[in-house]
Protein backbone atom coordinates (compact mmCIF):
# COMPACT_ATOMS: atom_id res chain seq x y z
CA UNK A 1 0.00 0.00 0.00
CA UNK A 2 1.34 3.40 -0.98
CA UNK A 3 1.48 5.85 1.90
CA UNK A 4 0.29 9.38 1.27
CA UNK A 5 1.66 12.53 2.85
CA UNK A 6 0.07 15.81 3.96
CA UNK A 7 2.90 18.30 3.48
CA UNK A 8 3.00 21.69 5.23
CA UNK A 9 5.12 24.57 3.97
CA UNK A 10 7.99 26.11 5.90
CA UNK A 11 7.36 29.48 7.55
CA UNK A 12 9.27 31.34 4.85
CA UNK A 13 9.39 30.68 1.12
CA UNK A 14 12.69 31.36 -0.64
CA UNK A 15 13.31 31.34 -4.40
CA UNK A 16 14.80 27.82 -4.39
CA UNK A 17 11.69 26.48 -2.63
CA UNK A 18 9.70 26.09 -5.85
CA UNK A 19 12.24 23.78 -7.49
CA UNK A 20 12.52 21.78 -4.27
CA UNK A 21 8.74 21.48 -4.11
CA UNK A 22 8.60 20.21 -7.71
CA UNK A 23 11.13 17.51 -6.83
CA UNK A 24 9.29 16.42 -3.69
CA UNK A 25 5.91 16.34 -5.39
CA UNK A 26 7.25 14.42 -8.38
CA UNK A 27 7.57 11.36 -6.11
CA UNK A 28 3.75 11.29 -6.22
CA UNK A 29 3.24 10.38 -2.56
CA UNK A 30 2.03 13.80 -1.39
CA UNK A 31 -1.76 14.16 -1.53
CA UNK A 32 -2.16 17.60 0.09
CA UNK A 33 0.11 20.64 0.36
CA UNK A 34 -0.79 23.25 2.98
CA UNK A 35 0.60 26.73 2.49
CA UNK A 36 1.05 27.89 6.06
CA UNK A 37 2.62 31.34 6.18
CA UNK A 38 2.28 33.38 9.35
CA UNK A 39 3.12 37.07 9.64
CA UNK A 40 3.25 37.51 5.86
CA UNK A 41 1.21 40.15 4.05
CA UNK A 42 -1.83 38.79 2.24
CA UNK A 43 -0.77 40.07 -1.19
CA UNK A 44 2.53 38.20 -0.84
CA UNK A 45 0.68 35.00 0.17
CA UNK A 46 -1.51 35.35 -2.94
CA UNK A 47 1.56 35.68 -5.17
CA UNK A 48 3.24 32.64 -3.58
CA UNK A 49 0.02 30.58 -3.65
CA UNK A 50 -0.48 31.23 -7.37
CA UNK A 51 3.03 29.92 -8.11
CA UNK A 52 2.48 26.88 -5.92
CA UNK A 53 -0.93 26.18 -7.47
CA UNK A 54 0.73 25.83 -10.89
CA UNK A 55 3.06 23.21 -9.41
CA UNK A 56 0.46 21.27 -7.43
CA UNK A 57 -2.02 21.17 -10.31
CA UNK A 58 0.50 19.40 -12.56
CA UNK A 59 0.92 16.51 -10.08
CA UNK A 60 -2.68 16.32 -8.81
CA UNK A 61 -1.88 17.55 -5.28
CA UNK A 62 -4.56 19.47 -3.41
CA UNK A 63 -3.49 22.97 -2.34
CA UNK A 64 -4.82 24.08 1.04
CA UNK A 65 -4.37 27.68 2.21
CA UNK A 66 -3.93 28.18 5.94
CA UNK A 67 -6.02 30.79 7.81
CA UNK A 68 -7.31 32.66 4.74
CA UNK A 69 -10.46 31.39 2.97
CA UNK A 70 -10.44 34.57 0.84
CA UNK A 71 -6.97 33.78 -0.47
CA UNK A 72 -8.09 30.22 -1.11
CA UNK A 73 -10.88 31.56 -3.30
CA UNK A 74 -8.72 34.18 -5.07
CA UNK A 75 -6.06 31.61 -5.98
CA UNK A 76 -8.52 28.81 -6.82
CA UNK A 77 -6.90 26.60 -4.20
CA UNK A 78 -8.59 23.32 -3.32
CA UNK A 79 -9.51 24.51 0.14
CA UNK A 80 -8.47 26.18 3.35
CA UNK A 81 -7.44 25.24 6.87
CA UNK A 82 -8.75 27.10 9.91
CA UNK A 83 -7.30 27.32 13.38
CA UNK A 84 -9.52 27.61 16.43
CA UNK A 85 -9.09 31.41 16.50
CA UNK A 86 -9.69 31.92 12.77
CA UNK A 87 -12.97 32.54 10.98
CA UNK A 88 -15.82 30.14 11.80
CA UNK A 89 -16.54 27.28 9.42
CA UNK A 90 -19.92 28.53 8.18
CA UNK A 91 -18.44 31.90 7.17
CA UNK A 92 -15.51 30.14 5.47
CA UNK A 93 -17.97 27.84 3.69
CA UNK A 94 -19.79 30.89 2.32
CA UNK A 95 -16.48 32.01 0.80
CA UNK A 96 -14.98 28.75 -0.54
CA UNK A 97 -18.20 26.92 -1.40
CA UNK A 98 -17.90 23.16 -1.57
CA UNK A 99 -14.11 23.12 -1.41
CA UNK A 100 -12.13 21.50 1.41
CA UNK A 101 -12.20 23.11 4.86
CA UNK A 102 -9.87 21.57 7.41
CA UNK A 103 -9.94 22.55 11.07
CA UNK A 104 -7.34 22.30 13.82
CA UNK A 105 -8.70 20.06 16.58
CA UNK A 106 -5.67 19.81 18.90
CA UNK A 107 -6.19 16.05 19.41
CA UNK A 108 -9.59 16.81 20.95
CA UNK A 109 -12.61 14.62 20.24
CA UNK A 110 -14.87 17.47 21.35
CA UNK A 111 -13.33 19.88 18.81
CA UNK A 112 -13.46 17.21 16.10
CA UNK A 113 -17.18 16.66 16.74
CA UNK A 114 -17.79 20.41 16.53
CA UNK A 115 -15.88 20.58 13.24
CA UNK A 116 -17.91 17.70 11.81
CA UNK A 117 -21.21 19.29 12.92
CA UNK A 118 -20.09 22.55 11.30
CA UNK A 119 -19.48 20.77 7.96
CA UNK A 120 -15.70 20.82 7.87
CA UNK A 121 -14.46 18.42 5.19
Amino acid sequence: MKKLVYLISPNKIHNDFYDDLKKVLSARNVKFFQLRLKKIKKDKIVKIAKKIKKITRKVNVKLIINDHPNISKITNADGCHLGQKDMNISKARSIVGDKIIGVTCHNSIRLAKIAIKSNAT
